[in-house]
């Protein structure tokens, strides 16, 4: 389908077709949050039994549990419902609800392990001095990411810094009292989490070494793309870049990885693993790096955080 729908031969005009593609994509995704927020609240769950919105619904419950436990006793409900009220945190929740759907889903198609993928495996059996450290303590982040994933939890302490600092805000909302756990206070507010270690190991490989999925493993792989310089540019972060993985981002996928430097038949192929069901479209090979990063970078999507 998305392969009819872009056959002008000139760059310009392919370029022109992929800008009102990409205004396409924005406008769904700017309607993502409010219908999250909406879907996530109602209290009848049985007309929304997708997997997302319990898992959503789930984990946002379990941090208003932890947040509630820290200080005062507070409301759950209310928490939960001060929580969806942050786009910060709802975004991040969003995100890693299809993140761990994608590696569930690539563990049955693919058999890559959602923990031990094949390059973690090569990174943690090289002596490098520097690199196998940090594929270590990938290798614990993720494997507790993992467990709590199952268990359909979303600990505060694994939560970036700023969507940390979003969730404590929403406890002062409904406590009017500022934060009170001395453990988790400043310094712990900026001690590193599964995506920073993730982060800190992309940034000590090669360029485009973790953007074949089957090979880096999801984590990784959104990681790789969320630094690249069509997703960077664009300052998406990596839960923008994690929602680029959905049928309806196709285009946004396929340029961020252009625009990554990987070659048009590779992108192909990566498009092939995550929609087995879509024909890639035709002009990834006609289109190059510089061009597809200023295609994703001048997009309207909103900037989302943390990066």
């Amino acid at each position: 389908m998305m392969d009819q729908a872009v056959q002008p031969a000139s760059g310009e005009a392919v370029e022109a077709t992929l800008r009102e593609d990409l205004a396409r994509g924005d406008a769904m995704s700017g309607t993502v949050q409010p219908v999250l927020r909406h879907l996530v609240a109602a209290e009848d769950m049985s007309i929304f039994n997708d997997e997302i919105l319990a898992r959503l619904r789930a984990m946002l419950r379990n941090l208003a549990e932890e947040l509630s436990a820290a200080t005062e006793p507070a409301s759950v409900d209310h928490l939960v419902r001060a929580l969806l009220d942050e786009p910060v945190v709802l975004s991040h929740a969003h995100a890693l609800a299809l993140e761990w759907q994608l590696a569930e889903r690539l563990q049955v198609q693919c058999a890559v392990d959602p923990i031990v993928s094949p390059l973690v495996q090569d990174l943690i059996a090289v002596s490098e001095a520097k690199t196998q450290p940090l594929a270590m303590e990938f290798l614990a982040a993720q494997s507790r990411w993992c467990h709590a994933q199952r268990r359909m939890l979303m600990p505060l302490a694994e939560l970036p810094a700023p969507v940390r600092a979003a969730a404590i805000d929403a406890l002062g909302q409904v406590t009017g009292k500022a934060w009170p756990n001395e453990n988790v206070g400043p310094s712990h507010a900026d001690a590193p989490g599964r995506v920073d270690v993730a982060g800190r190991l992309i940034s000590s490989l090669p360029v485009g070494q973790a953007l074949d999925v089957t090979q880096a493993g999801v984590a990784l792989f959104i990681t790789a793309l969320a630094r690249g310089p069509g997703m960077l540019g664009s300052g998406q972060g990596r839960d923008g870049a994690m929602r680029s993985t959905t049928a309806t981002q196709i285009v946004r996928l396929a340029l961020g990885l252009l625009a990554a430097g990987v070659e048009p038949a590779g992108v192909e192929r990566q498009l092939m693993v995550l929609h087995p069901a879509i024909t890639p479209p035709s002009w990834i090979a006609r289109l190059d790096a510089v061009s597809a990063a200023a295609l994703v970078a001048h997009s309207d999507l909103l900037h989302d955080q943390p990066r």
